[in-house]
């Protein structure tokens, strides 16, 4: 699902979401606002995991919250979010502590 749009350095990115995001922020009662908003504080570190394949687990401690991103095709798409205390990471995800 669209979420909006975003520019790095003039180059467009979109970020959407996948039906299990939804599904995880409404039965958590995250807010979607806040994750986007760590989406973009990101910057430029969206523009280096453009198509890299990589998974990226971004923990927010304010927020007490986590989510998983992939960038690709300049979408980034949001996974999963969860409890940051409940937070399971892959072999091989990169981490982002905001």
């Amino acid at each position: 699902m669209y979420v909006c749009s975003f520019l790095i350095d003039n180059h467009n990115f979109k970020v959407e979401t996948t039906n299990h995001f939804e599904e995880r922020i409404k039965g958590r009662g995250i807010n979607k606002e806040v994750v986007v908003e760590n989406v973009f504080s990101l910057k430029d570190k969206i523009k280096d995991y453009n198509n890299s394949g990589q998974e990226v687990a971004v923990i927010d401690e304010d927020n007490d919250l986590a989510f998983i991103l992939e960038v690709r095709s300049s979408k980034v798409v949001l996974i999963t979010a969860i409890n940051k205390s409940d937070i399971f990471l892959k072999n091989g995800t990169e981490v982002e502590e905001i």
